[in-house]
Parts: structure tokens; C-alpha cells; sequence
């Protein structure tokens, strides 16, 4: 049995710029940010009816859920307005902040950290044109410079 995507969705995810370089831009983040609001609106059902982590009076994980959901929609609109340099950037802010929070809230040292810095470096380097990459590139290398020297320290030791 041969699997058929409905005509719509075919043609949602279809770019609407002619201009091959941003007609791949804005099919990589309209592809990533549906994604991820189906993804992390789940995690909010999840974190809100099943695990009630709000009810222990934990609003941390939640917040962050939310705030993440509240980014990708604002890509996806910005999307549909057809700005997608400010997608971009509005995609890749909420990469940052999925990466900030998830520091803030289990730490530095958590063992999700260093795949959340390359999925922003990831997505980042997809989202966004070349010319506008080096200005967002030292803010995250400043940000993983620890985590690159934890091998040399641990040999050492």
C-alpha cells in the first residue's frame, strides 16, 4: 500500500519565493518549526495532563515549553507574511532559547547541552543566509568554549 500526503499539505509545504537560495530557506523552516510546534505543543499536553508537574508547583519546564511554542509560531508567521530573513532569525532565537533554558534548567554540564548547541548551529547555518551567520556564530562558540576543553581537562586529571 503506497502512502498518499494530501494535495494540501504538499502544496503548504511548497516555497513560495522563485529564488532557489530562499526558496530552500523557507522550506527548511516551515518544514522545522511545523515540526516542532506539533512536538512541543505534545510535551505541553504531556507536561500539563499527565506528569502535572504544575500542580507540584514546577512551572519551570512549562514555561519553557511554551515560550519555545509561543518563537515558532512567530517564525511561522513571519513565514506566511513571506519575510523569511526574519523567520530566520525568529527560528533561530528559538533554537537559542531552547538551548539557554534547557542550561538553566538542568545545567551546564547536562548531557543535552552539547547536541542542543549543534541543532542551533544546525539549524542556524540552514535558516539563515551566509552573510548574517557571523554575527550569531561567536555568541555560541563563546557558549560551548568550557564544553570544547572538558576532554584535555579530563585527561589530565
Amino acid at each position: 500500500m503506497k502512502l498518499r500526503i494530501p494535495a494540501f499539505i504538499l502544496k503548504y509545504f511548497q516555497p513560495r519565493s522563485t529564488d532557489p537560495e530562499v526558496a530552500f530557506r523557507e522550506r527548511t523552516i516551515r518544514i522545522t518549526v511545523v515540526l516542532l510546534i506539533v512536538l512541543l505543543s505534545l510535551a505541553i499536553f504531556t507536561n500539563v495532563f499527565i506528569f502535572q508537574d504544575f500542580a507540584k508547583g514546577d512551572w519551570n519546564f512549562l514555561i519553557f515549553l511554551v515560550i519555545s511554542n509561543v518563537l515558532m509560531i512567530a517564525s511561522l508567521l513571519l513565514l506566511e507574511r513571506r519575510n523569511v530573513l526574519m523567520a530566520g532569525w525568529m527560528l533561530a532565537f528559538a533554537f537559542l532559547e531552547i538551548l539557554v533554558s534547557l542550561a538553566l534548567i538542568n545545567g551546564y554540564w547536562n548531557a543535552l547541552i552539547g547536541p542542543a548547541l549543534m541543532l542551533v548551529l544546525l539549524v542556524t547555518a540552514l535558516a539563515l543566509p551566509r552573510r548574517v551567520l557571523w554575527p550569531f556564530s561567536p555568541l555560541l562558540l563563546c557558549f560551548n568554549q568550557p564544553m570544547a576543553f572538558t576532554p584535555i581537562l579530563l585527561c589530565q586529571l
